[in-house]
């Protein structure tokens, strides 16, 4: 095979050298100009197919069925963001908190509210863990995560709230490496890594372990404090990430049938600095821990997709057909005497 090979090859390349180099390089054949001219009209064709290709995304319409298309358009599969959900004839008594994996239950979160004919404010900010007191080291955020939450505890005091939903990426904050999924799935992002510490210690950059025990004490010092003011406190437990971005690797896979998952075990590696965590919120009062992984694992797989609908719409944040799922499991321990949601795809 390897003798065969050497043979194309070098055969390839004396025709290339006879009839298109020593062409090109004899004037009489091809001139000067013809040599211009044929470059142009080679770089124009060139140039058009890459604007045609980037303004049709790849021929798809062409290529793909629409439906198809449709099922893997984060347009379609992001939930959409407002400042307030569920049933606008009453006054709020919910407050949706945290970071982008709650903005990501929007949409059935305002659905859930509706049947319930109650309503919720919303007080989120991507990128930032749901607690007081945290400066972020990777990014220039400023200030903007402890004022952002410090004014929703001015907010739930100003409205009454009595019951609050808290959903943040706490294993990418108590872990700070962007998740690997061990199988070649990497999780991408703007930075390697995502540092956070205690406002006071932001000119040094200290350790892992001293950054996550304070990030973990910050954390759990504001949901004690909503607990403390009788506040019904909801905490979605970390969504397993994925790693690969699972409409992308879903349109990839073609018509192959299968669906996509990662390791439970992995998972599991990934959340185990987070079980300190969940104890001590489970110590607290008025305090209840939304399991995700019951939801979206069996015993050794986590589903990113089931019948080839993405359950989520990148790489770690839920889909509107993930959230609804999710939100279904949720739904009887924040409204004990409804049943759930239905899912629709």
């Amino acid at each position: 095979t390897m003798l065969a090979l050497i043979i194309i090859s070098i055969a390839l390349a004396f025709l290339s050298w006879k009839y298109v180099e020593q062409p090109f390089r004899n004037k009489y054949v091809v001139s000067r100009a013809g040599v211009v001219i044929f470059s142009l009209v080679g770089v124009s064709v060139l140039l058009l197919t890459g604007v045609l290709g980037l303004a049709t995304n790849g021929l798809s319409s062409i290529r793909f069925d629409a439906d198809e298309l449709s099922r893997y358009d984060k347009s379609t599969l992001k939930s959409y963001e407002k400042n307030f959900l569920g049933d606008k004839n009453v006054d709020p008594t919910w407050m949706v908190l945290g970071d982008s994996p709650a903005n990501s239950f929007q949409s059935a979160l305002d659905k859930l509210f509706s049947e319930y004919s109650k309503s919720a404010v919303v007080e989120t900010i991507n990128g930032c863990p749901p607690a007081r007191n945290l400066w972020r080291l990777d990014k220039n955020f400023g200030n903007r995560c402890d004022d952002k939450f410090a004014k929703a505890l001015t907010r739930i005091d100003d409205l009454g709230i009595t019951s609050i939903f808290i959903s943040a990426r706490y294993a990418l904050y108590l872990n700070s490496d962007r998740f690997n999924n061990e199988e070649g799935g990497i999780e991408f992002g703007s930075t390697p890594r995502v540092m956070f510490d205690q406002i006071q210690y932001r000119p040094a950059h200290r350790d892992d372990v001293a950054r996550h025990q304070a990030i973990m004490q910050e954390m759990i010092n504001f949901v004690t404090t909503l607990s403390v003011r009788g506040i019904s406190v909801y905490v979605v437990e970390s969504i397993p990430e994925v790693g690969w971005h699972v409409p992308k690797a879903l349109f990839l896979s073609g018509n192959s049938g299968k669906d996509i998952s990662t390791s439970l075990q992995v998972h599991k590696q990934r959340v185990m600095v987070l079980l300190p965590f969940y104890e001590r919120l489970r110590e607290l009062g008025n305090v209840t821990l939304l399991n995700t992984s019951e939801v979206f694992c069996d015993r050794l797989r986590c589903k990113a997709s089931q019948n080839r609908v993405p359950l989520y719409y990148d790489s770690n944040h839920p889909s509107v057909f993930g959230a609804e799922l999710l939100i279904n499991s949720f739904a009887e321990k924040m409204f004990i005497s409804k049943g759930a949601l239905s899912v629709s795809y």
